[in-house]
């Protein structure tokens, strides 16, 4: 009974560790890669990105962020400024 119990919690263990990995740490090293992408001035892959609806809704802002600093460049180089 006592191994029972003891692979019973593992089990609930490991899908408590792939939960968070799934959820938070997985799509946060994506947010990371797509940061770097960003800072060095190279359009991102993507933004869609798994994980919490936390996770996905940074992402978004992080689209219109860029979004919105690409037109500011475009107006720049078109001389609006």
């Amino acid at each position: 009974m006592g191994w029972f119990a003891f692979a019973l919690a593992l089990m609930v263990l490991a899908y408590g560790w792939w939960r968070v990995w799934r959820g938070w740490i997985r799509p946060c090293r994506e947010l990371e890669q797509i940061l770097e992408e960003m800072n060095a001035a190279r359009t991102p892959r993507t933004f869609l990105i798994g994980g919490s609806a936390q996770v996905r809704g940074l992402a978004l802002a992080l689209e219109q962020l860029a979004l919105r600093e690409g037109a500011l460049r475009a107006r720049v180089q078109e001389g609006e400024f």
